[in-house]
């Protein structure tokens, strides 16, 4: 099914559209001329925003009514547009108490117990800097935003101090440069 995403001059993705069944393949997004009505909105919509560039396609593989969201919210967080196309972000790992974690990953740590997190990423750029927000629940980094700055395909380790019982912090690695940088998110529940 061919999904159709909106990036912007930075090579970002701003969003998808997605039609119910896929879009023909024959439609093209980018012309100007297309004579589909949907995609003349779509374009009319789009192409006087700030920062617009540019429309691209993605195919995720599967046929029939059904769409694979999953699939699109992952384009979403791991690709950006150079030259025109889909490309993959370098991807990065992130490590609690020196242990890799998966992306999305529920942690329990002991109330008030501290400990460090890290990012790791071999193709990051030295310089790359991500900011772990807080999404959600109480304030557990030392300072916010944290910032991890990638040197040697490693950032810094920033210290972090697990909640009270039963409580949830869930931080969210954001990149300075969202185009070229992965989101990743780790959620720490204080139980013991």
């Amino acid at each position: 099914m061919i999904h159709w995403f909106w990036y912007k001059t930075d090579g970002s993705l701003g969003g998808d559209h997605t039609m119910q069944g896929g879009w023909n393949p024959s439609i093209d997004l980018n012309n100007p001329n297309e004579p589909d009505e949907i995609a003349q909105l779509i374009r009319s919509e789009y192409t006087t925003k700030p920062g617009f560039a540019g429309f691209v396609s993605y195919e995720d593989g599967v046929s029939g009514q059904d769409w694979n969201q999953a699939a699109v919210e992952d384009v979403l967080r791991n690709y950006y547009v150079a030259g025109g196309a889909l490309t993959a972000k370098p991807p990065y790992e992130i490590f609690v108490d020196g242990v890799e974690v998966a992306d999305l990953a529920n942690l329990d740590k002991a109330p008030g117990s501290t400990g460090t997190i890290k990012l790791v990423g071999a193709s990051v750029a030295d310089g790359t800097e991500v900011h772990g927000l807080k999404v959600t629940g109480p304030d557990i980094l030392a300072s916010y935003p944290g910032v991890f700055t990638f040197n040697g395909g490693e950032s810094n380790e920033i210290s972090y101090v697990a909640p009270l019982q039963g409580f949830t912090s869930t931080l969210f690695a954001r990149p300075v440069v969202p185009a070229t940088t992965v989101y990743r998110q780790v959620s720490i529940r204080g139980w013991s």
